[in-house]
């Protein structure tokens, strides 16, 4: 039985592939992989070809969705669209093109350049130049001038020859030498290849395959190549976008907008990631590349109809994905969690997946941009500190929740998907358990360990022995010098080697390094703890003592402690300060012993509330749930609960009580919600707080509300504390989340404003 091949040989002049490729029929993208080559391997592959040395063949795919004519996507250009794709011989014939049609190539960091050949004939010697051979008239100075230049070849050979007599005689035979070898360089143009041209039938895991198993440096081709290759031949135009944005990425802008950040330098496969994300609702790469070929899934046929279709949707994803503000407000929500560089994060998926996520409430949902900030501020804390998106499940993770938003409809049950996940992953074991496990590390770059980090600086903690701000000492916009933060341990070195503590695994512990400012007052590792607790008395005041203990969590007498006991609590404390900042992203409030609250959070008690009568600044809610108000289903909190938010905010502030009744301010509890929901008084209180979110906006629920809870003779109560907010504050209570009106406390009620009010009362409340 005849084996059928997958490929079969066609042979080429250089001439032809080269015209090819000007035509469009072969597809050559400039950095379908960046161009890499150094420039003595182009100089070797010429002089390899003068001499008549093989350097090998040419391996191209046959483009299976596109007749000869089929023109490019989005763009002007007259190009047809390529009926071969490059899958092996990119540097090479990227080199070939470059030199002879005198064209520059762009490199791994995004830069043009030339690839200038010297060829000397007299020795027949190639050479790349340098100042010397471009003082020396012996060399043709760059060999591209021959064919591309706008000199006939006779004439370029007869002026060569007049500078060598200019300087020396040149003899009728060595003339005749010199002559001989420019017209061989100038006919490697009809230098012979082979190409083995692969079916079209092939997949592209198959491709990949011969790939790898045919090339001499074993490099691995990725989904993301396969795809990158089809926008360029499909839609050459956004691939350019692309790598443009990414260029962009790499440099600071002179008075100028920009995407360069110091989070991420991202590269046209991530980039391409959050594209697909949004635009294909898919994470694994593998399942894109066949629909943007143009396979239909039903039939397994290919199609120009279904290719286009999906074409279309990267194009309007990767105008959101690429737009600078979205880029930025996105980086703004790493920095809200408490992030401050690339060098704080160990998993570049964690950023390109969050953004996604972003990019999905804001285009699909319309989520207001300090709301979608926050919501994302915490998912990313949530995912950098559980290894979310982290390993070779990251994919595999994305797709599982990519699914989970599809099946919300509005900004508010995306948010609530969104946190429903985060609840489930930040339980109070992970609190209790699995973060101190995996604290327990003497590596020193992981994700608990940056995690501790961002929390430092969201608690807005000051350097153990300073009052440097940790986040200053980590933010390179504000301190470039990233050297300035010193990592050193509480139990010294020498001090452990002393009582035998000597394995590396055991002195590197995480638990028992803290931060210090190199310019101030640290230990080394030759320290005693006598030292650390003489810089304790000298530099922490005594009424700091209670929260700088808790921010570095240090256990009380911890220098008293056996190493062992003293890294086991430590953990523990270290997750308490984490769970402690993302308590802050989730309410707005972080319990920090020894922290000063401010004055404006004195609300009345259960007691004065229930002794006195709804008013101006006092409202009764016997429930916070709104019992069929969200699509028949019950709606956390009700929309009189926002109504009466909202309003406390836009006039002078105000008391909201959970679980006492309005007629007779008898308190009834909120037993009956948490059977109905099968909720906590936690749970239903985090129900209430994104609710409430959602509806205003976490800007001034975070920051201008607070939330308490009683029991009293056996039933919880809520008591919600609102300020006056800062600026207006625009309520949605119905299904439409970018529907919302204007609220606001007239006596005992909490009526909407006619649209035409609203700007007069904001005028007059907020008159700057």
């Amino acid at each position: 039985m005849t084996v059928k091949a997958l490929f079969r040989e066609v042979n080429y002049q250089l001439s032809k592939l080269l015209a090819e490729i000007e035509d469009g029929d072969i597809g050559l993208p400039e950095i379908q992989r960046p161009f890499v080559w150094s420039r003595t391997k182009v100089r070797d592959l010429f002089d390899s070809m003068y001499r008549g040395f093989p350097v090998g063949y040419f391996l191209f795919w046959e483009n299976p969705t596109n007749p000869k004519g089929t023109k490019q996507i989005g763009t002007n250009e007259k190009q047809q669209v390529a009926r071969r794709l490059i899958v092996d011989g990119q540097q090479r014939l990227t080199s070939l093109y470059s030199v002879i049609k005198n064209r520059p190539v762009v490199d791994d960091e995004y830069r043009q350049a030339h690839l200038a050949i010297a060829f000397r004939p007299r020795d027949k010697r190639f050479a790349v130049p340098d100042a010397a051979i471009e003082k020396d008239p012996e060399y043709i100075k760059n060999i591209s001038e021959l064919w591309s230049g706008p000199k006939s070849r006779h004439r370029f050979q007869t002026e060569f020859i007049d500078r060598l007599r200019a300087g020396r005689e040149v003899s009728h035979d060595e003339e005749d030498e010199i002559v001989e070898a420019i017209d061989r360089l100038y006919d490697l143009r009809d230098y012979p290849f082979t190409a083995l041209e692969l079916s079209a039938a092939a997949t592209e895991r198959e491709v990949a395959d011969i790939f790898v198993r045919i090339n001499s440096e074993g490099v691995e081709l990725k989904q993301a190549d396969f795809i990158l290759t089809l926008m360029s031949v499909y839609w050459d135009a956004g691939r350019r976008e692309l790598e443009g944005f990414c260029r962009a990425a790499r440099f600071p802008a002179q008075g100028a907008k920009s995407p360069f950040n110091h989070f991420l330098t991202p590269s046209p496969d991530e980039l391409l990631r959050a594209t697909v994300g949004l635009g294909l609702r898919r994470a694994r790469l593998q399942a894109v590349y066949p629909v943007l070929r143009g396979k239909e899934i039903d039939t397994g046929r290919m199609s120009e109809e279904v290719r286009t279709r999906q074409f279309e949707l990267l194009r309007d994803a990767q105008k959101e994905a690429l737009d600078l503000d979205n880029w930025h407000e996105f980086l703004g929500a790493l920095r809200q969690a408490g992030y401050r560089s690339g060098s704080m994060i160990t998993s570049r998926f964690n950023v390109l997946y969050c953004y996604v996520m972003f990019l999905i409430g804001w285009r699909d949902y319309g989520i207001e941009r300090s709301t979608l900030r926050l919501v994302i501020a915490r998912w990313f804390f949530m995912c950098v500190i559980t290894g979310r998106y982290t390993g070779g499940a990251a994919e595999t993770k994305m797709e599982q929740d990519l699914r989970r938003v599809i099946q919300t409809t509005n900004a508010e049950e995306f948010v609530e998907e969104l946190d429903r996940v985060i609840d489930t992953q930040l339980t109070n074991d992970f609190w209790k358990v699995a973060l101190p496990d995996l604290l327990a590390t003497s590596a020193g770059y992981s994700p608990s360990l940056f995690s501790y980090h961002a929390a430092l600086i969201l608690l807005d903690a000051n350097v153990l022995f300073s009052d440097v701000r940790i986040g200053d000492l980590l933010d390179p916009s504000v301190s470039p010098d990233l050297g300035a933060m010193d990592r050193w341990r509480l139990f010294p070195r020498k001090y452990l080697e002393s009582v035998g503590v000597t394995g590396v695994g055991q002195l590197n512990q995480m638990a028992n390094y803290a931060i210090f400012d190199r310019h101030g007052f640290r230990p080394n590792n030759e320290s005693s703890l006598e030292y650390l607790a003489t810089l304790w008395e000298r530099h922490v005041p005594g009424e700091d003592h209670e929260r700088v203990r808790f921010l570095h969590a240090l256990p009380e007498g911890w220098e008293q402690l056996e190493y062992n006991e003293f890294l086991a609590l430590r953990r523990k404390n270290i997750a308490k300060v984490i769970r402690a900042a993302f308590d802050k992203l989730r309410t707005g409030v972080a319990a920090i012993p020894g922290a000063v609250q401010p004055d404006r959070w004195s609300g009345p008690t259960v007691a004065e509330l229930v002794a006195g009568i709804e008013s101006f600044e006092v409202e009764f809610k016997q429930t916070a749930v709104g019992y069929g108000e969200r699509f028949g289903k019950d709606k956390y909190p009700s929309n009189a609960v926002i109504k009466t938010v909202a309003a406390f905010l836009n006039t002078d502030g105000g008391t909201l009580g959970i679980g006492i009744t309005d007629r007779d301010n008898h308190i009834l509890g909120l037993e009956a919600d948490f059977q109905r929901s099968g909720m906590d008084i936690d749970g239903y209180l985090n129900a209430i707080t994104n609710g409430l979110a959602s509806a205003c906006g976490s800007g001034p629920i975070f920051s201008h509300t607070r939330a308490r809870t009683e029991q009293v003779d056996g039933k919880w109560v809520i008591i919600i504390d609102v300020a006056p907010s800062t600026k207006p504050v625009y309520a949605s209570t119905g299904k439409d989340a970018t529907d919302k009106a204007f609220y606001v406390r007239a006596n005992n009620t909490s009526p909407a404003l006619n649209i035409s009010e609203v700007p007069d009362y904001v005028a007059t409340r907020w008159p700057h």
